[in-house]
């Protein structure tokens, strides 16, 4: 996992399915670790379990207004559906939907990256299988959003 520039946050995302459909888990980490989750998604394939994984973050992130983002995932699907205006299943259409609205208002660097650097968020999501709920950790005190 690279450090994001000075004055930016980073939230490294991942999703795992065991199987396809298998059960599913998703897992995040903000890249100075201030929060991480880990929870389960359901019997699903690793794009529907990708969506909601990205939007407890972006809620999260949005919630505590820290400044500029930078978002990374290893899933390509969930990377090009977040970053383009169209396209996607249409299974998932509400929660790209609600997904590229949070994008237009955080404006977030999005890119692609290996599972390989991606090792803290694939961990957290492959554990968040075996969860009965979300795990919400949070790694230092935050201010509160004015």
């Amino acid at each position: 996992m690279d450090p994001a520039p000075a004055g930016w946050f980073k939230l490294d995302l991942d999703a795992s399915s065991l199987g396809n459909p298998g059960l599913a888990g998703i897992g995040d980490e903000n890249c100075n670790v201030i929060m991480s989750y880990s929870g389960p998604a359901g019997i699903c394939d690793v794009n529907k379990a990708s969506g909601p994984a990205i939007l407890f973050g972006l809620h999260w992130y949005e919630k505590h207004n820290l400044g500029p983002l930078i978002m990374e995932g290893d899933s390509t699907n969930t990377i090009v559906w977040a970053s383009n205006r169209s396209g996607g299943p249409w299974c998932l259409s509400n929660i790209i939907d609600e997904i590229r609205d949070l994008v237009r208002i955080l404006q977030p660097r999005i890119s692609h990256r290996r599972r390989s650097a991606n090792t803290m968020a694939d961990e957290l999501a492959k554990s968040g299988v075996d969860r009965p709920q979300v795990l919400l950790s949070i790694h230092y005190p935050l201010a509160s959003p004015s």
